[in-house]
């Protein structure tokens, strides 16, 4: 698989599941509560942001060490596989989740007046684009864990989370930003909620990669080689 190619699926693979779980939270709390979860420039802010400097990032990420030892990719493959595709889907439904907990959570506490939609707003807003840029580690990877020595490879990408997370604590401390994005100052207890709930799809999948690294035989990628270069020769 060459680098433009495997840059292209990490980056579509961010893409894909950025803005499935923004729509799939819009659809689900229109219908369900007849309130906005999001304004519409909360959704442009997170188009412009969380979406476009970790994607240009991933382009950026070094090969991984094992690269030689993949069997070459058969010139007919779709760039969707369906696996790939299941996992943008699993993954985004996820990543819709917790979002839509912590505006649930929100309205919990703070009802569904004017100021407690704004501040359950505010909470879908910071979880969605947080969940985003930390999810951004396990979209380096398919099965790799992100928590390995090669996390600090991609200069590229911690600089693209810390340029996000800047610009994302501005949105809700910045009067002015306040004011456009309809956003509030969150409290300390709001700021947990965020955090916990924002982390929360990196635990998950490093869990369900570690598990399809134990269950996948060793000694697996050597057979695959050998039936990648078969089924490119045609041999």
């Amino acid at each position: 698989m060459s680098p433009v190619h495997r840059a292209e699926r990490r980056v579509g693979k961010e893409q894909g599941r950025n803005n499935f779980p923004i729509s799939r939270s819009l659809f689900h709390f229109g219908k369900l509560l007849r309130s906005r979860s999001l304004v519409a420039l909360q959704i442009l802010w997170l188009n412009s942001i969380t979406d476009i400097f970790p994607a240009f990032a991933l382009a950026l990420e070094p090969s991984a060490p094992d690269m030689m030892n993949r069997p070459p990719r058969a010139p007919q493959e779709s760039l969707l596989t369906p696996r790939f595709v299941g996992l943008i889907v699993w993954q985004g439904l996820l990543l819709a989740g917790v979002t839509l907990v912590a505006f649930a959570i929100g309205l919990d506490w703070h009802g569904t007046g004017s100021e407690g939609l704004r501040r359950a707003t505010t909470m879908a807003f910071m979880t969605l684009a947080l969940t985003q840029v930390f999810h951004v580690f396990n979209a380096r990877s398919q099965n790799r864990s992100a928590l390995t020595s090669r996390l600090w490879t991609n200069g590229w990408l911690w600089g693209a989370v810390a340029t996000c997370l800047v610009l994302q604590i501005a949105a809700v401390t910045v009067p002015l930003l306040q004011r456009v994005l309809h956003t509030v100052v969150p409290t300390a207890s709001e700021w947990g909620v965020i955090a916990g709930c924002s982390l929360l799809p990196v635990v998950v999948v490093e869990f369900v990669k570690l598990i399809q690294r134990a269950v996948t035989p060793r000694g697996v990628s050597g057979k695959t080689l050998a039936a990648g270069q078969e089924k490119l020769t045609g041999s």
